[in-house]
């Protein structure tokens, strides 16, 4: 009894991460730049009651597979582009991320929904500023031209800046941040040329049909798992009352 418990307390919680990542997929549909998360699970192998010696592997007994987390990935595929016909907003049609400079050092973005801040400087709507080949990107108008490759003009056609793009082999790298940003613990990213459209946003790459399937799915496991846990503590409570008769 206390095994089926155990197994179906752990369903719970698994039921419950995936319900938070879909729900946090859901509630980022019109987020410009994001990225869903995908729930990987995986079992416990056999492999792990068995133990190795000279002979080969010996079987010490038998364990029940059970289902966990094995992580939370973050899928980069491309979403679809939105003209805004506004100069300051900027997407990415091929692999790569904006570069930001905050307080926290070097963070990598999506979302080209830019401004310009009191002192001049190109910042993200989190403040963070955005960074070109030389540091920091300093305007003195928003009447700028980016052309594909990244470089930034004034209105006389003077070059300002190069959007600093950067971009990693092992993208599962990355960490998702809570302003939506990303940050690579393991390395640093490297430049990239990247395809740069101004006047137009990148949409989340969320498919809300195919989410929200996802996410009654979810719910009902949950439920079903909830109710399982009630009968199996009922039955403890009638067997520990029953064996206290005797």
């Amino acid at each position: 009894m206390a095994n089926g418990f155990y197994t179906a307390a752990q369903a719970m919680l698994l039921t419950q991460r995936r319900l938070n990542a879909l729900a946090n997929n859901v509630a980022n549909i019109n987020t410009t730049g994001y990225k869903r998360s995908d729930v990987i699970q995986s079992s416990f192998q056999d492999q792990l009651s068995l133990r190795i010696d000279q002979m080969g592997s010996q079987e010490l007994g038998s364990i029940q597979r059970l289902v966990g987390i094995d992580s939370i990935n973050t899928v980069f595929d491309q979403a679809n582009l939105e003209a805004t016909d506004r100069k300051l907003d900027l997407s990415i049609a091929s692999d790569g991320f904006f570069t930001i400079r905050t307080n926290n050092g070097l963070m990598y973005t999506r979302d080209g929904h830019f401004n310009i801040d009191t002192e001049g400087y190109l910042i993200t709507s989190n403040g963070g500023r955005v960074q070109g080949i030389n540091g920091d990107i300093r305007l003195t108008s928003e009447e700028i031209s980016v052309d594909q490759q990244g470089w930034i003009r004034n209105e006389q056609n003077q070059i300002i800046s190069r959007l600093d793009i950067r971009s990693t082999e092992d993208i599962t790298s990355l960490q998702r941040m809570n302003d939506g940003t990303y940050r690579d613990q393991n390395q640093v990213l490297r430049p990239v040329d990247a395809y740069v459209v101004q006047g137009m946003l990148e949409h989340s790459n969320v498919d809300v049909n195919q989410e929200m399937t996802r996410l009654m799915e979810v719910q009902r496991n949950f439920q079903s798992v909830a109710n399982a846990l009630k009968l199996i503590d009922r039955l403890n409570e009638r067997a520990v009352n029953e064996i206290g008769k005797v």
